[in-house]
């Protein structure tokens, strides 16, 4: 049988090998049209809707199709098959089809889409963003996707002194990142038992021995390892160009490698905020937020941040609720009909607030900035805005503020509004959110780690809009009265209060 006829209409960038490795997901068809791809950019996955021709010339539904290393698929397909079939309803979770293409070290998964049988499939991103997408249809589309994901998070369990450092390590930057280097030099043992005890800094050479592989990027040549469950520890190679990478397996315990500690954890969160904000001081125990208004540091109590613990429920989870793998099927009038979910690469049973979390920060950093600008408001008091109206939602008694005054305000609150809603059904102690701002307090300094962020369309404000939110989430965090409002976060409402519409603040670092 001759491979199928690849038809790309809107000239989409496709190497040979990703070309071949549609080729053979579809050998039993005619053509294969790539409708659109969606811009996941964050995995080095590349993910396409595509229009099938079956061999008898007859069109099949749209599908979509992710491709990616050959471990993140087989990581995929084996957290589809052990925590997704059959338990997530109006989701693309059941694989039709996939393809491992040794040779490439590429796998392929097919998934078909719900719905309309349209071709409009678009991502939440992208939904939003459309002209005629109201607040209310995306409340609408939002309490749906909640409804639905809440048939793996209600069924969990309860555990008694979770560590949010083993679990929330991955949402931070890897604690090294190591240049892989072609030549042997002197080097220090780096195990992960000896890995918490030492002190390294940029420039030291490492050999990397014991690690587990975690996760294979091949766009961007590096691969993420971590160490023992009990010792949160991860790490990355980078592997320059000219430089075979090895065909690393899944959860492999890698043989010894060397090269140059290029970053930590803590000079790459330092060296983005001086990015920012050239005058600021990142281990400064308080920032000033505005002038005369000063928060504490998040970044200067990380690790005191990532020692708290307690009592949490841990559910089956996505892993990587971001807006590109929420697909929304539009019919012929423009409405949404069914909430697709992809990407199921990361679903673990881990803290049922994660998902939240991660959808949470990025309409922080990928909605709110656009929305800000076209608003004309001030960034500062709009986030204290913000997050008084997202902490009254997580009051026992949760009463519904007044609607924002701008219709792309009104859209961001829609979203907030139905998360952090939801997000009290899941607390451990409804009347204590500690856990939920610790755990967004962490995921809004991660953000800083993402380097799409600054090929946004609003750079530098999406990076901004992480910190200033750290910041605010931290203050949460550190008041202890769930019912008052810290007197910082007051001033800012005040400010904002005292003009007819948002006070102009302006940023004074410290």
């Amino acid at each position: 049988m001759s491979p199928p006829e690849l038809n790309n209409p809107l000239s989409i960038a496709v190497t040979p090998e990703i070309t071949e490795t549609l080729r053979r997901l579809f050998v039993r068809h005619r053509r294969v049209t790539l409708i659109k791809e969606f811009s996941n950019g964050l995995s080095g996955s590349r993910v396409f809707a595509v229009r099938p021709l079956s061999s008898e010339g007859r069109p099949e539904l749209p599908a979509v199709v992710k491709i990616a290393s050959t471990s993140m698929i087989k990581q995929e397909l084996k957290a589809i098959r052990r925590l997704i079939d059959n338990r997530l309803p109006k989701a693309t979770t059941n694989a039709s089809r996939s393809i491992i293409v040794a040779e490439h070290n590429l796998g392929a998964l097919r998934y078909p889409m719900l719905g309309s049988g349209n071709d409009e499939i678009l991502s939440l991103h992208d939904y939003f963003h459309q002209p005629d997408t109201s607040a209310d249809s995306l409340r609408q589309l939002i309490e749906r996707l909640l409804l639905v994901m809440d048939h793996i998070w209600r069924y969990g369990r309860v555990k008694e002194r979770y560590s949010f450092a083993n679990g929330y390590d991955v949402v931070l930057p890897p604690n090294l990142l190591v240049a892989v280097a072609a030549e042997p030099l002197p080097t220090t043992l780096l195990t992960p038992k000896r890995a918490c005890k030492l002190k390294l800094l940029p420039g030291d050479g490492v050999t990397v021995r014991d690690f587990v592989v975690r996760k294979v990027d091949l766009s961007r040549r590096t691969v993420t390892l971590g160490g023992a469950p009990q010792h949160a520890f991860g790490l990355r190679l980078k592997f320059p160009d000219g430089m075979p990478m090895p065909h690393y397996r899944l959860y492999e315990r890698i043989a010894a490698v060397s090269g140059i500690v290029e970053e930590t954890r803590h000079s790459r969160l330092r060296d983005e905020l001086l990015r920012l904000f050239p005058q600021l001081d990142p281990l400064a125990p308080t920032v000033a937020l505005a002038e005369g208004i000063g928060l504490p540091n998040p970044l200067a109590q990380l690790d005191q941040i990532l020692q708290g613990g307690g009592s949490v429920h841990l559910a089956t989870i996505h892993g990587d609720l971001n807006l590109q793998n929420i697909l929304v099927d539009i019919d012929a009038q423009s409405q949404f009909g069914d909430v697709n979910l992809i990407d199921f690469a990361e679903a673990r049973e881990e803290h049922v607030l994660h998902d939240l979390l991660r959808l949470e920060t990025e309409i922080i950093t990928h909605l709110l900035p656009i929305a800000i600008q076209k608003a004309g408001v001030d960034p500062i008091t709009t986030l204290a805005d913000l997050s008084w109206r997202c902490h009254r939602m997580l009051r026992p008694a949760a009463l519904e503020p007044d609607v924002l005054e701008h219709s792309e305000l009104d859209k961001i609150w829609a979203l907030l509004r139905a998360i952090r809603r939801a997000a009290r059904t899941y607390l451990h102690d409804p009347n204590d959110p500690d856990e939920y701002y610790r755990g967004l307090t962490l995921y809004l300094l991660g953000a800083l780690r993402f380097r799409n962020l600054n090929a946004h369309a609003a750079h530098p404000l999406p990076k901004r809009l992480a910190f200033w939110s750290a910041l605010l989430a931290f203050a949460w965090l550190r008041h202890p009265d769930i019912d008052t409002t810290p007197p910082t976060i007051s001033a800012l409402l005040r400010a904002r209060r005292s003009a007819t519409r948002y006070a102009r603040v302006r940023w004074a670092p410290t």
